[in-house]
């Protein structure tokens, strides 16, 4: 059962995302997209602290199977601020190309993400492809003080 304080500030967050690895010219090493996705799911009580960078936070490896080459990566890490909001961090890594975005993820929101990049360096592997890391994330409501009488009334 939760503590008084974590019935206040938790919430939850599901995360569904999507990793599409394309062809963008002719002379790429495939011919049609190639496409990885899946669901993870956290809530506040998950992290002992708060912090991406300046406590703990889970680093999610995105599978993506159709890559032979380690140059070729996806990464969503989720963390919790001073105020146990969500944060989250999404890379995408094609060869020496790299970028990140960051969201903010306020609780009873739904925030749709999207972090792309071409590949850099001059791997035949990779060549005239790019990658997008693209999905929703969902964060569920905080409890209130209504939620504390009816749970209490009702033993929910």
């Amino acid at each position: 059962m939760p503590g008084f304080g974590e019935f206040f500030v938790g919430y939850k967050l599901e995360a569904e995302w999507l990793v599409t690895w394309f062809p963008t010219k002719d002379g790429a090493p495939f011919e049609s997209p190639r496409l990885a996705g899946g669901v993870f799911k956290h809530k506040v009580a998950d992290f002992d602290s708060p912090g991406i960078g300046g406590g703990v936070d889970e680093i999610h490896t995105l599978p993506i199977p159709f890559a032979k080459n380690t140059n070729v990566a996806a990464f969503i890490t989720i963390g919790i601020d001073d105020d146990y909001i969500f944060h989250a961090e999404l890379e995408v890594t094609l060869g020496t190309s790299r970028r990140r975005k960051y969201y903010q993820l306020e609780p009873g929101t739904v925030t749709p993400f999207m972090v792309n990049v071409a590949a850099g360096g001059s791997s035949r592997e990779l060549i005239n492809t790019s990658i997008v890391l693209q999905g929703v994330f969902t964060a569920g409501e905080r409890a209130n003080i209504t939620t504390l009488v009816v749970s209490g009334l009702f033993g929910k």
